[in-house]
């Protein structure tokens, strides 16, 4: 027919990956941007002109009720990341895919197909979930560190990250620091460390301070005073830019005590 024709050739001369259910077995054509997706030795080109119900027999379950829709003449939402496995390189694989079916209507108005604009997702998903891997592995060693380690971003040096020892040296729990401006909390450290946070930032280079001294008030308003190793440097984000400081806080009161005993 006149609209199947033209479907094919709206096929053929894109590339964006694309897959076109036709007739009333839903018979399966594609173009060569969506072959990728179909793995080496796989279904191509033996899917070609097959009905979906054969070609998708593994996940038919899962595609099925999409091509009905669009038959039926509803345009349906764009799908994000969508788990749909299929058999490809001899097994049956986790596929992600985003996609959108659209009905192709005859000249006299009927849906004779569904066309369906796909993108396989799956190298992304493996990506994030790569990342949100390392990012837990990442806070379980920040979280179960020996030194106090506090993250602070922006202007207002508001706490991004911070560990369960940084809230023993200040005397606050992490809910009572996270997603707070420091010197909200720690209004009397303002003055000897909000300079040091404020040059590495502006300058993106480190400082290191030792047996520094501190006193502060705790949640209970009680007085924490001792001695600290510090170490400051620029927090960066994915493209380099600096939003913030790292600070790293070793508590050395005993050792500068006896070594003051001595």
């Amino acid at each position: 027919s006149p609209s199947l024709k033209s479907t094919l050739n709206l096929l053929l001369n894109t590339r964006f990956p694309m897959v076109l259910y036709w007739g009333p077995e839903h018979l399966v054509f594609y173009n060569d941007a969506f072959r990728p997706s179909l793995g080496e030795n796989g279904k191509h080109p033996w899917a070609l002109g097959k009905p979906s119900s054969v070609v998708w027999a593994e996940a038919y379950d899962i595609v099925q009720p999409f091509i009905d829709l669009a038959y039926s003449g509803c345009e349906t939402a764009r799908h994000d990341d969508m788990l749909i496995p299929i058999l490809r390189n001899g097994r049956l694989e986790d596929v992600y895919w985003t996609f959108s079916f659209s009905s192709v209507l005859s000249e006299t108005g009927d849906v004779e197909g569904v066309l369906v604009v796909c993108n396989e997702t799956t190298d992304k998903i493996h990506q994030l979930s790569k990342l949100s891997i390392s990012d837990q592995r990442f806070q379980n060693l920040v979280r179960d560190a020996t030194v106090g380690i506090v993250v602070l971003t922006g202007d207002e040096m508001r706490v991004l990250i911070v560990n369960k020892m940084y809230g023993h040296l200040v005397g606050h729990a992490i809910e009572e620091l996270l997603d707070q401006p420091l010197f909200n909390i720690l209004p009397e450290a303002e003055g000897p460390f909000r300079p040091i946070l404020n040059k590495v930032k502006s300058t993106g280079e480190a400082i290191y301070l030792y047996d520094h001294p501190y006193v502060l008030h705790g949640a209970q308003g009680e007085k924490i005073e001792g001695f600290v190793n510090l170490v400051y440097q620029p927090y960066k984000e994915t493209d380099g830019t600096i939003t913030g400081v790292l600070v790293l806080c070793h508590d050395v009161t005993e050792q500068v005590l006896s070594r003051k005993k001595l």
